[in-house]
C-alpha cells in the first residue's frame, strides 16, 4: 500500500507542477486572499504633509505612512520606514523587508513614531 501512494503521489507530480507554474504565468493576476482592510484615515492638507516629510527626511524620523496605490486594483496601505528624497516630489521610503518609491500624492497621511 505504501508503495502505491508514493507511485501516485510521484505520477501526480508533473501535473500539480503545471498547474501550478501555469498560474504564475496566467496573464490575469492571482488575487490575494489574505488582504487586511486598513481604516482609512482623514488625508492631512498638502502643506501639513511636506512640512512633515521635510522634517522626517532632516532628522532621519522612522515614519508611518498611510498610501494610496498609483493604480486602482491597490488598497491603501500603512508603512513604516525612514524617508529619502529622490527628486522632485519622489520619495523612497526604506524599510526592513520592502522599499517603496512615493510620490507626493500617493502620501495621504504621515505620522513620527
Amino acid at each position: 500500500m505504501q508503495q502505491l501512494t508514493t507511485h501516485s503521489l510521484l505520477k501526480e507530480t508533473p501535473q500539480l507542477l503545471n498547474r501550478v507554474i501555469g498560474q504564475l504565468f496566467d496573464d490575469e493576476p492571482i488575487k490575494a486572499t489574505t488582504h487586511h482592510e486598513v481604516t482609512l484615515l482623514t488625508p492631512q492638507p498638502a502643506k501639513q504633509r511636506q512640512l512633515f516629510i521635510d522634517q522626517a527626511i532632516k532628522r532621519s524620523y522612522t515614519v508611518t505612512l498611510q498610501v494610496i496605490p498609483a493604480s486602482k486594483e491597490g488598497f491603501a496601505e500603512n508603512v513604516k520606514g525612514r524617508l529619502k528624497k529622490l527628486g522632485s516630489q519622489r520619495y523612497l521610503l526604506v524599510n526592513q523587508d520592502v522599499n517603496y518609491i512615493l510620490s507626493f500624492d500617493q502620501i495621504r497621511y504621515i505620522a513620527h513614531l
